[in-house]
């Protein structure tokens, strides 16, 4: 039996992204002590960006997604939002859960949980669950 080649539909998520979703930046901040023999001196905060296109969705709209009602219910009950990345830019970058924030214009969100659509070794789409910060 030979394996399905998911080349076409990673291409097609990125092509529909792209074609609708709109300009975000995922954020990953990063702590290192200023002066590493003396962590008392505190630390420096580096944030570095990554730009992606991306698709925002509330969360009614998620069950064709595959998320249960529970999920749903959940997601609005702690007015959490869906935000959809095509797998292809990112690739493996996402190992780790590196990212801290997701900012779409003048929205900063804050990254609760990350999901992967991947059906055998090709991310097609990540979903970024997220939470406006206050």
């Amino acid at each position: 039996m030979t394996a399905f080649d998911y080349t076409s539909m990673a291409a097609t998520a990125e092509s529909m992204i792209e074609r609708f979703g709109r300009d975000a930046s995922l954020i990953q901040v990063s702590r290192t002590p200023a002066d590493a023999s003396n962590r008392q001196r505190g630390n420096v905060t580096t944030e570095t960006s990554t730009s992606v296109k991306a698709v925002i969705l509330n969360p009614r709209s998620a069950t064709g997604l595959g998320f249960s009602a529970q999920q749903i219910e959940s997601l609005i009950r702690n007015s959490q939002m869906v935000a959809i990345v095509a797998g292809t830019g990112l690739g493996a970058t996402l190992k780790g859960w590196k990212y801290n924030r997701f900012e779409d214009g003048a929205e900063v969100w804050g990254i609760v949980r990350v999901d992967t659509l991947k059906p055998g070794d090709t991310i097609l789409l990540y979903f970024f669950t997220v939470k406006a910060k206050r």
